[in-house]
């Protein structure tokens, strides 16, 4: 017998119809609930990784132009010795 299935001595039949088919719908709802949290995870990972493919490129890219600026100083002073 499922959990809740026993009537109390109170409780009508189409009472513990209604109360069955909210427990249907409820669990209806929470398994649809289950798939769009994880289509939302899946995505949240690729955005995921892409922002740290970002983040590498643009730590690169700033690290390249650092070693021009450097370069440019270093190219500057020593014409103007």
């Amino acid at each position: 017998m499922e959990p809740g299935s026993e009537r109390g001595p109170d409780m009508p039949a189409s009472e513990e119809q209604d109360l069955h088919q909210i427990l249907v719908a409820m669990q209806h709802s929470l398994t649809q609930i289950n798939g769009k949290i994880d289509s939302l995870s899946y995505r949240m990972d690729i955005m995921t990784e892409r922002l740290d493919k970002h983040a590498e490129r643009l730590y690169q890219s700033e690290r390249r132009v650092s070693e021009v600026e450097d370069g440019q100083t270093q190219l500057a002073a020593s014409h103007v010795s």
